[in-house]
Order: structure tokens, then C-alpha cells, then sequence
């Protein structure tokens, strides 16, 4: 046998990755799926049980094929958070999972953000929920699904049902569970959330609650013979996808800033104490840190929607030249002017916003002039301003420099936009797969190999690329505070 290789499970809105780590965080082997979503109505994201599993299942025997004979000593999953999964009594799903992409609860959430309600909701999880989050979910199948609601049992996230599927345990992990069931100052499951939501028949439904690092069980003989993983396998709890990738980049400790660029904007600031202000808190991976985060459905999938909608012709030329689906987006924004005055808007709401309205996607001030290209940087730029408008609404010090981890910050045009607009140095992950890498380090501690998740860090995160701001930055203050004032003017029209 030679060195031991932990897996972690990488559950994304549009991918699936298993990757196997060594004890250093070298990547041994990777395996690929497409996460199949469907939309049967408008708003609605949900994700079909048999599909997915059998997904799940496909990815991590692709993944085995590649390591037979390897000592593999532990196994987690991250994923996507926020979005419902519901089971009965006997374990068994009720109907398709919700995801955090769907905003169904609009309705809902509007009734959530209004007095007197929000503030006692703030008060109480930390946090307003999101159109997408449990508690709105949970009221919504209430009104809407009576042939459901009565016969819910358990509560599980998108990571959590995978690992049941995995071990047959039903648990949910702290980073989660601190959505929208846990009191913000004690970190732990408060029933008479339930009371707020409408839903106080459910507050019993909450599984039990486990640290991410903790041994959660054994692979099951049917996910052994599904996967080619060895039976009883140790599977720690895992943790949700934006705190795995934070882990992954080693910002692990009170003070730590990461930014994701991936389907969700998310920004997080860790805290020894919990911060409540117009941001969610919630639980870190170890109990008594606290994760103050800024969120929306905003980020990198803005650039796939429009490439693979409005620019399909290069997509296609550029997987077929070997540069991937996005290669072509340096080749054809090298000829670009700088940014200037005229230089159109993009607003990156394409699946929603940070804004308490039904805000939509746009590009604002195009001209004749303007070619492709000037929309292809608009959209870059867009993604860059809505993580600038998410930061700025957290405490973090002057001090901090923001570790930004996604596939486009590995752009390098990105990743200098968004040094520029926070005019603040950044540190851009050099981990391939950071979310992957964070939860292969819960493996490796939930099975024994690693004493806590201080030492996996130490062990495995590497340090990053350094982006300097090198741009005017007046004309960025001015394109920022431009942004912003477009975001007012726009609001009346989009609550009309």
C-alpha cells in the first residue's frame, strides 16, 4: 500500500467533481459529472433523487477505477447549500430536491424581509433567509404541496442526502444547520425557529447535528458495490461547498477573508464571536467561530449563461482548438481600450440579486461603438462589482487581503478587475479544486490521519497568487459608486 488518499466530493450546481488528495494536497486522480438540474416550471431549480444518485454513484466508480490498489482512508462531500431535501418517516424522499438556485418563494421571502418579522428572524438565526433557504421553502410546500408536507420526517441539505446515500446515517453538519435552524449565539437547533417560519409542525424534523471533521460512518455494502470503494470506508459529516472551498484555501481562522467566484457570490469573514448586521452568520467548521458571510446567485454563472447563450460559435471553435469552452475570453478582450467613462454596465442578475427586489440581468450603456468584446468585459467587470457591493456590507479590516477561489478567478483579466474595484491586494488559490480539497482535509481527519483540521491545513493548503491593483483608482471608485447608483435608480422599476 503507499501513501494514504482521502476523496472529497465536490457537489456543484452545474459539476460534480470526486478528487482524490494525498496527505501533501497533491491531486492523485479526478473524476467529472454533469449535475443534471430541471426547471419544470419557472423559478423552479430542483434536482431528480434516482438521477442524481446514480450520478453520485457513476462519478466515484470512475474515480475508483483510477486508484485500485491505493489506500483510501476516508471519504466527505461538500455541496451547495441552502434549497431542501425532505424525507418520511422511513428515510424515503418525498419528492425532487430544491435547490438554491430556485426562487419559488419569492412570495414568501417577501413576507420574511418585512417588519416585524425580519428582525426577529435576524435576532434570532443571525440571518434574513434567502428566497432559496429552508424556512421559506418549508412555508411554500406547506401552501403549496399538502400531499407532502403533513408526512415530512427529516430535513437534509444537498451534501447530507449524498452521504446518507453513502452511509445510510441521516445527520446534517453545523455550516448548514446554522442556515436557518440554529440560535446565532449558541450555535445550537432552536425548535421555536419553527414558529417563525409558519412551520411549527416541523420542529422536530431536524436531524441530529454533527462537527464537519466527525466520523459520520461507514460506506454501506450497496454504495461499496455502486462505487468500488471499500466497504466501511470512513465518511466524515462534510460541510457546505463555500466553507469547504475556505477550508481548501486555508482561511480557517478568526480574521480570514475568502471570496468564491463560482455559481453563488459569496463572501466570508470569520469571526470568534458572532457579527449580526445585514449579512447571514453562521456556524464555522469547528464550534465558537462564526462565519459572517454575503451571498447572492450572481457570480461566474453570468459568463457561462452568456457565453453559451450569446456567444456559441466561440464556445464550440475554442473546445475544439483544445483552450476549453472559455479559452477564447482572454484571446478576444486582449485588444480592449481600458476601461473609461462609456464603458457599458453588466448587471449579474441572471438567477437574482442582492437587492430585496425581483432585480433582473442587463447591459446598461451600450453604444454603436461598442463591440463583443466590450459586452464580454462588461460581464467580467458586473461579476467583479456585485463582489465589491457584497464586501463592502462586512467589517473586514483594511488589513485583510481576500483569498478568491472559482474557476474565473483563475482569469487573469477577472482576477486583476477585481483587485482593482476593491483597490485592495488579493490572493487568488492556487488549489485546483479547493471545495474538493477542504473536505478530502475532514476525511483525512475523521480518519485518524490528521489530529484536527489545524494540522490538515498546514499540511495540505498552499499559498496563493498575489493581484496587486494597478488600475486609476479614482475612474474604479467612480465605475463602483456608478454601479451602485444604477442599482438605486433601478430598484422602483423593478418593484413595479
Amino acid at each position: 500500500m503507499g501513501e494514504p488518499l482521502a476523496i472529497g466530493l465536490d457537489i456543484g450546481s452545474s459539476t460534480t467533481k470526486a478528487v482524490a488528495f494525498d496527505t501533501s494536497g497533491k491531486v492523485v486522480a479526478t473524476a467529472v459529472r454533469d449535475s443534471v438540474n430541471i426547471q419544470p416550471r419557472p423559478r423552479w431549480v430542483e434536482r431528480e433523487p434516482a438521477i442524481f444518485k446514480a450520478m453520485i454513484f457513476e462519478v466515484l466508480s470512475d474515480l475508483a477505477a483510477q486508484l485500485v490498489g491505493a489506500d483510501i482512508v476516508g471519504i466527505s462531500q461538500a455541496a451547495h447549500g441552502d434549497g431542501i431535501w425532505v424525507l418520511d418517516q422511513a428515510g424515503e424522499l418525498l419528492r425532487p430536491g430544491i435547490l438554491s438556485l430556485d426562487s419559488r418563494a419569492r412570495a414568501i421571502f417577501a413576507e420574511f424581509s418585512a417588519e416585524p418579522l425580519s428582525s426577529q428572524l435576524i435576532e434570532k438565526i443571525g440571518q434574513l433567509p434567502m428566497v432559496s433557504s429552508a424556512g421559506p421553502l418549508l412555508r411554500w410546500l406547506k401552501e403549496n404541496e399538502p400531499e407532502v408536507y403533513p408526512r415530512i420526517r427529516h430535513l437534509l441539505f444537498t451534501k447530507d442526502i449524498v452521504r446518507y446515500w453513502l452511509t445510510g446515517d441521516i445527520a446534517q453538519d453545523y455550516t448548514e444547520v446554522s442556515s436557518g435552524f440554529t440560535d446565532v449565539k449558541t450555535q445550537a437547533v432552536a425548535p421555536e425557529i419553527f414558529d417563525l417560519y409558519g412551520v411549527p409542525e416541523l420542529a422536530g424534523t431536524v436531524p441530529k447535528v454533527l462537527q464537519s471533521t466527525q466520523l459520520a460512518g461507514g460506506l454501506t455494502a450497496e454504495a461499496a458495490r455502486a462505487t468500488g470503494l471499500p466497504k466501511g470506508l470512513p465518511v466524515a459529516a462534510g460541510l457546505h461547498d463555500i466553507v469547504a472551498g475556505s477550508v481548501g484555501v486555508g482561511a480557517v481562522h478568526s480574521g480570514d477573508v475568502s471570496v468564491v467566484a463560482g455559481s453563488y457570490c459569496v463572501n466570508q469573514y470569520i469571526t470568534d464571536a458572532p457579527l449580526i448586521g445585514d449579512w447571514m452568520t453562521r456556524s464555522f467548521v469547528r464550534k465558537g467561530l462564526w462565519n459572517s458571510m454575503t451571498a447572492s446567485p450572481s457570480s461566474s454563472t453570468n459568463m457561462d449563461w452568456f457565453a453559451r447563450v450569446l456567444l456559441p460559435d466561440l464556445v464550440e471553435s475554442s473546445r475544439a482548438a483544445g483552450s476549453g469552452s472559455f479559452g477564447f475570453l482572454n484571446t478576444i478582450l486582449d485588444d480592449l481600450p481600458p476601461l473609461s467613462g462609456d464603458s457599458p454596465y453588466y448587471l449579474p442578475f441572471l438567477y437574482g440579486s442582492p437587492l430585496p427586489v425581483d432585480a433582473s440581468a442587463g447591459i446598461i450603456g451600450l453604444r454603436s461603438w461598442h463591440t463583443r468584446a466590450d459586452a464580454v468585459r462588461a460581464v467580467f467587470e458586473g461579476i467583479a462589482l456585485n463582489h465589491r457591493y457584497h464586501l463592502d456590507q462586512l467589517p473586514i479590516p483594511d488589513a485583510a487581503i481576500p483569498k478568491v477561489m472559482g474557476g474565473i478567478s483563475r482569469n487573469p483579466v477577472w482576477s486583476q478587475l477585481m483587485a482593482d474595484l476593491l483597490g485592495r491586494e488579493i490572493e487568488v488559490s492556487s488549489a485546483a479544486e479547493p471545495g474538493a480539497l477542504g473536505v478530502a482535509m475532514a476525511a483525512f481527519v475523521a480518519a485518524g490521519v490528521y489530529a484536527d483540521l489545524d494540522a490538515a491545513v498546514a499540511s495540505m493548503s498552499r499559498p496563493g497568487r498575489l493581484v496587486t491593483p494597478d488600475a486609476d483608482v479614482s475612474l474604479m471608485e467612480d465605475r463602483y459608486n456608478r454601479y451602485v447608483t444604477l442599482l438605486g435608480a433601478l430598484t422602483p422599476w423593478w418593484e413595479a
